[in-house]
């Protein structure tokens, strides 16, 4: 048989093992179970299923679920795992378990707790996906998982926010792993690879730049010819003059500093004016308290501080003059300063307290704790809004967290009513309760005054926000009967109620 070379080509491909069009045909898939109970097996099909409540885990080896759910275990109530098998006991019941798996005649306490156990067995309440139980509340567990952040692998909590940076990755980082680094060092004659090593250094007085290139820097040297600054590259180049309008000195040029009206910040000369003491933070030349949410509020003109506190404070409390900072001839609320002023502070219920920094720059009276429940009755008496709930024990210290909810302000406002109701909003990193509102004149408490007019609200989202004054004539017309010279100003009061 003769073939052509058409032929000839054709049957080559056919015993090269070719199939329709001349294509190779892909190799077969060859599943892989070996070591495994369940799950794929590489090629689309199953290793075997899990029974009797087990589940398949990522390893892919059936296992059975711990704490899957709860259920008598003789007379006590224990944890099940999701094959059925008793775990630890929750709960020892002495009149026996019942059918609901919980103890019978008991009674569940869930005073103060938003989740976990009941103490019969059942629970007070579960948290959403991510939010762990800790103590009877909700919280989100830190350091739950690692993923990328940028470049890096970063720690995230259980409901997703960002904390610190678990590992620099100078590769990349793919699922929360630092992957494998490729130094990258072309076109580049110095400076780092990308990877933690160099790729070279300069010389001759000159740097290495952003982008890899050996530079002179600019002004590296400096004296002064006549009343001007003469200056030098770091190769030792010229550069041009600049001239002094007052004259140049150790190669610079002259500079007054200028701190009339200003206690603190810089001069204007590369100089400071002062630093603020204690809790103070520089603000536009002035020493003013730290605080969040901050609105303009009537304040008192002064000289000292003698001149400020309240009208009728206790001596040695936390409302004299000496817990006031006479600021830019200001008065501002400073805090307590002692523990002994808070022991001392006769409006407080307890005297067990001490002077701690808790929330927005303020020094504030508090108590130790162990838990919420160590807080209530401690700088209030409890109340609808100042009962455990309302606590936070953060570090051991008592902080107050405010309200929770809407439900909770309608309660707890019930004998002031409001044309809205009220909102739970946070106000200065606590929970407070709020006008609900349309429009400003819902927040409007009539009769209205100078400091509690549509002015002073914003209606924000449905919820009513206080701007604090509007202007100096408002504090003036408010405070006319008190003596002192009032003015508006930045200021940290609490708005009207």
């Amino acid at each position: 048989m003769r073939l052509g070379r058409g032929g000839i080509v054709l049957a080559l491909l056919s015993v090269a093992g070719c199939g329709d069009g001349g294509r190779p045909e892909p190799p077969a898939c060859v599943p892989d179970c070996t070591g495994v109970a369940c799950g794929d097996d590489g090629c689309g099909g199953s290793c075997g299923e899990c029974s009797g409540g087990a589940v398949c885990g990522a390893d892919r080896q059936c296992a059975c679920t711990p704490r899957a759910s709860t259920g008598c275990c003789g007379v006590a109530v224990c944890w099940l795992d999701s094959c059925g098998a008793a775990g630890e006991a929750l709960a020892t019941c002495e009149q026996g378990c019942g059918p609901d798996n919980r103890c019978i005649g008991c009674s569940s306490d869930c005073t103060g707790r938003e989740c976990g156990l009941d103490g019969c067995g059942g629970y007070c309440g579960t948290c959403p996906n991510g939010v762990a139980c800790d103590d009877g509340r909700c919280a989100c567990e830190p350091h739950a998982k690692r993923a990328c952040c940028g470049p890096n692998a970063c720690w995230f909590d259980s409901c997703g926010k960002q904390e610190a940076v678990a590992e620099v990755c100078p590769g990349g980082c793919n699922l929360g792993v630092c992957g494998t680094c490729e130094p990258a060092c072309d076109g580049r004659e110095c400076g780092v690879d990308g990877c933690g090593k160099s790729c070279g250094g300069c010389t001759g007085g000159k740097v290495c730049s952003k982008d890899g290139t050996c530079e002179c820097t600019r002004g590296a040297q400096k004296q002064c010819c006549g009343t001007s600054v003469c200056s030098f590259d770091s190769c030792g180049n010229p550069e041009p003059e600049v001239p002094c309008p007052e004259g140049c000195f150790a190669g610079e040029c002259r500079c007054d500093p200028d701190c009339s009206d200003r206690e603190c910040g810089p001069d204007g000369c590369d100089g400071s004016c002062g630093q603020c003491g204690g809790d103070l933070v520089c603000e536009n030349g002035r020493c003013v308290i730290e605080a969040c949410d901050q609105v303009p509020a009537c304040v008192s003109a002064c000289q000292t501080n003698a001149a400020c506190g309240l009208a009728g404070a206790a001596n040695g409390g936390v409302w004299d003059f000496d817990n006031f900072a006479c600021s830019g001839g200001r008065c501002l609320y400073a805090g307590c300063g002692t523990d002994k002023e808070c022991e001392d502070e006769p409006t407080y219920p307890s005297k067990d307290l001490v002077c701690r920094k808790v929330a927005c720059g303020f020094r504030r009276c508090t108590a130790s704790c162990g838990s919420a429940k160590d807080c209530v009755g401690t700088v209030s008496a409890k109340g609808p809004l100042t009962g455990e709930e309302n606590f936070v024990c953060d570090g051991g210290w008592c902080r107050y967290a405010g309200c929770r909810s809407d439900d909770e302000c309608a309660t707890a406002m019930a004998s002031l009513p409001a044309p809205k109701g009220y909102r739970c909003r946070q106000v200065a990193a606590v929970g407070a309760c709020v006008r609900a509102c349309s429009n400003v004149n819902d927040c409007v408490i009539q009769p209205a005054t100078a400091l509690a007019d549509a002015d002073n609200y914003a209606c924000e989202g449905g919820a009513c926000r206080y701007k604090g004054c509007g202007s100096t004539a408002e504090c003036q017309a408010a405070y006319a009967g008190t003596p002192g010279v009032w003015e508006c100003a930045p200021g940290f009061l609490a708005p009207p109620q």
